[in-house]
């Protein structure tokens, strides 16, 4: 029984000492009341300030995906600047890092002067080419030969709009086909100017005891050959890029969330508050201990 009484005298001590404690916190609270709401009022306030003051930007997204690399070891040999403008490569060549090669070219191409120059003028944009440029973001993943072009701008229509005209531009002159009609024509003058150089006629052990003649034989096979190659496979080597994304129109900004950064605005004040409430009273109470 008199177990049971020391049990029930320590319950009612301690119940005694938390209601001290909180009749304590709220006498401290009340007479600081004014500081916690002055200081709650000042950081809610600061808090929607900057939100409501910040600049929404919109963004937009859409994805180009490149073809594989086309290999013809004569091409390579007899015309390399025309065959890496082309993608067109030597087999044995180490495809990883000449893709990865390509796709850095093209994104300088992406970003050249001359591309964002026709889409502002196309767009009739008061940017400048450098503000153009800076709102243009180009992710890599190469291991796919994909790009993610992401366009931000304060106007969601803009944003959309450069995105759109920035791969309609891009793919129409990487795709234009102009590269490898070039080539076609310097291959045709190339057959062109040999087959006048052969003899009209001859017997075949006079081409094959004249080295000349027969040089340019095979030089003319070769020429032949590549042509015919350009030709068969004009559409896999033209057709450098595809849309694998379009461009989507954002419908909110993604640099702000209303909901999120007042909710942030209003935590931070009560806390701030708290803070400033009791931190004082927690350091007089220190150094009256002391």
């Amino acid at each position: 029984m008199e177990k049971s009484k020391n049990n029930n005298d320590i319950i009612k001590e301690n119940t005694d000492k938390n209601e001290v404690a909180f009749s304590e916190i709220l006498k401290i609270f009340v007479r600081r009341k004014w500081l916690f709401i002055g200081l709650f009022i000042v950081v809610v306030a600061i808090g929607l300030t900057v939100t409501f003051s910040t600049s929404p930007l919109y963004k937009t997204v859409s994805n180009l995906k490149f073809s594989n690399i086309f290999y013809d070891e004569n091409l390579y040999r007899y015309f390399p600047a025309e065959a890496e403008e082309l993608a067109i490569y030597a087999p044995g060549m180490k495809s990883t890092e000449l893709e990865n090669s390509n796709l850095d070219k093209f994104a300088q191409k992406m970003r050249s002067e001359d591309i964002i120059k026709k889409v502002a003028e196309q767009l009739n944009l008061p940017s400048t080419v450098k503000e153009i440029n800076d709102s243009i973001t180009l992710i890599q993943d190469k291991g796919k030969r994909v790009f993610q072009i992401e366009v931000s701008n304060p106007d969601a229509q803009t944003a959309y709009n450069i995105n759109q005209k920035l791969f309609e531009i891009f793919i129409s002159e990487i795709n234009s086909g102009k590269t490898l009609e070039a080539l076609l024509e310097k291959i045709n003058s190339s057959i062109s100017e040999i087959n006048k150089e052969l003899p009209e006629s001859g017997s075949r052990a006079d081409v094959l005891n004249n080295s000349d003649v027969s040089s340019k034989l095979f030089i003319l096979n070769n020429l032949e050959e590549m042509k015919y190659n350009l030709e068969i496979n004009k559409e896999i080597i033209v057709k450098k890029v595809e849309i694998t994304k379009e461009p989507n129109k954002p419908n909110s900004p993604y640099n702000l969330n209303y909901k999120k950064n007042i909710f942030i605005a209003v935590f931070a004040a009560i806390m701030l508050s708290l803070i400033a409430v009791y931190l004082p009273e927690i350091f007089i109470r220190k150094k009256k201990n002391n």
